[in-house]
């Protein structure tokens, strides 16, 4: 079907589907001719890699996110994979499943065969020598369950869009099955060895150890530190303002809103106002000697003595591991998140307050799946203080005369625990009659052994107990039920009353 031509090319276009019957020829002819009608004609030879990049082009993405999927979709996504059209792998589920499992093996989804990993340099692969570029053996390294959800919300995205478009008629990747994602838990370095990393740093670099002090009390990330300018820390308030994030991205230095797109203002205690005053109170003494004067905007940690720039985020995290390794800590930077958190929630800090501080936007909920293990001391804690405070309210008013219950509570109703048929109504004797079955539980009754309140062992217990039909022990049961000494609750049987004792009864049930 001719369908005009290309507004770009000017060439002559045309639209072909094959079908296997004639039903599905004209329900094709239908739909092309409403294409061409509606000047919507899809380009049938987009490429899965042509579709990423326009997906990325219209995405409205940071630069940084945008970055990451780049990489994601360059490293992870096989070339021959990339160069098949969309519309063919529309119909190929299978292939994007074992994309996920090439991937859980090797973030390259190498094919297995010994080969290497070549080191091309600037002049790129036109002029290399593996001998003399020394290039190793390639080694498959797994990429995590969550990169792969990342690749997958990245296919997803990109066929979505092109559903929308026209370029395809399914998603293929709705139906494809990226593996579960284990549940993210806080793994916090231990509380000495945090101070011995600070009294180890401290001495040598203030500037470095106020860096991680401030990691650790106030819980901020990396890149919102690295940007952190000394107009957003007031010190008449007690507190920083956490505005930007300072990132490095493609060798660009960029400064953008921080992750969650939302300022955050933290609190300050006193030391940490105070480290902060004599670290500006430094840099403003030796500009002084020069006849300079430290800018209200330039950044607190800079390599320069002006804060014209800081320290690249890179820097932090290098310099952070060469420490943390020599007092025996095998956690990243962003784990003093992690320590932050968990003080604050084994402290008794309130999850919403936690997770304002930490800048996790959802209320809470991120805060709750990550740090869940480290909320169990505080529950702990309010569950041991609701009970001291009844417990003490109990005694108050025992010393103004009311009754104080020392013995241990026995639960009646639904909280009550049945008896076992064998306890409650033991020997060896062999009963006849449901009368007999009556008998010895009217007696248990009487007695005390069950109480207001208790449940009767069931028909099917009580039968299988005097081996008699679960008929008989039903009438049994019913006999006491005339009698006022047990109810019907719901499936189950109960007792309703303690009486005097009632003569054993021979009337028929």
């Amino acid at each position: 079907m001719r369908a005009g031509r290309d507004p770009l090319t000017g060439k002559q276009a045309k639209l072909t589907e094959t079908c296997a019957t004639e039903a599905a020829a004209i329900a094709a002819r239908e739909r092309l001719q409403a294409l061409v009608e509606a000047e919507a004609l899809p380009d049938r030879a987009t490429t899965l890699e042509t579709l990423l990049e326009k997906w990325l082009e219209i995405s409205d993405h940071e630069q940084s996110t945008a970055y990451t999927y780049r990489g994601y979709i360059r490293r992870s996504i096989p070339e021959p994979m990339k160069q098949m059209r969309a519309r063919t792998l529309q119909h190929r589920v299978d292939l994007f499943d074992r994309l996920y499992k090439h991937l859980s093996r090797c973030a390259r989804a190498c094919d297995a065969t010994p080969q290497l990993d070549h080191r091309y340099g600037k002049r790129g692969p036109d002029d290399h020598d593996c001998a003399r570029a020394k290039c190793p053996p390639h080694v498959c390294k797994p990429l995590g369950p969550n990169s792969i959800h990342q690749i997958h919300s990245i296919l997803r995205a990109a066929f979505d869009r092109g559903a929308a478009w026209g370029l395809v008629e399914r998603n293929p990747v709705a139906l494809a099955k990226p593996p579960t994602s284990p549940r993210r838990r806080a793994r916090p370095p231990e509380t000495d060895a945090v101070a011995q990393l600070l009294n180890s740093v401290w001495p040598r670099d203030p500037e470095f150890g106020l860096y991680l002090w401030l990691a650790v009390t106030t819980g901020a990330r990396r890149a919102e530190l690295t940007g952190l300018r000394w107009s957003r820390v007031r010190f008449a308030q007690s507190e920083i303002m956490l505005w930007s994030n300072y990132l490095v991205v493609d060798g660009q230095h960029v400064e953008k809103s921080t992750k969650t797109d939302e300022d955050r203002r933290l609190s300050l205690d006193e030391t940490t106002l105070r480290l902060l005053g004599e670290l500006k109170a430094q840099r403003e003494a030796i500009l002084a000697r020069a006849g300079l004067t430290l800018d209200e905007h330039a950044f607190v940690f800079s390599p320069d003595p002006m804060g014209s720039r800081p320290w690249s985020p890179g820097y932090f995290s290098h310099r952070f591991r060469e420490e943390a390794d020599a007092v025996g800590i095998d956690k990243p930077l962003k784990n003093l998140r992690h320590f932050n958190a968990t003080q604050l929630l084994a402290a008794g800090t309130d999850l919403r307050t936690t997770a304002g501080r930490l800048g996790h936007s959802d209320g809470g909920a991120t805060t709750l799946r990550v740090y869940a293990d480290w909320t169990r001391g505080a529950d702990r804690a309010a569950a041991e203080g609701l009970s001291r405070q009844l417990d003490a309210e109990r005694r108050l008013q025992a010393a103004n005369g009311a009754p104080l219950a020392t013995g241990s509570l026995k639960l009646r109703g639904l909280a009550q625990i049945d008896a076992d048929v064998e306890d409650l109504l033991p020997g060896e004797d062999h009963v006849t009659s449901y009368v007999q079955i009556a008998d010895r539980l009217r007696a248990v009754i009487l007695s005390g052994e069950l109480a207001d309140g208790d449940t009767v062992p069931t028909i099917i217990d009580l039968g299988r107990r005097f081996g008699v039909a679960p008929s008989t022990a039903l009438r049994a049961v019913q006999i006491l039920s005339r009698e006022g000494l047990t109810t019907r609750n719901g499936r189950r049987w109960s007792v309703v009353t303690r009486g005097v004792a009632m003569p054993s009864t021979g009337g028929n049930a």
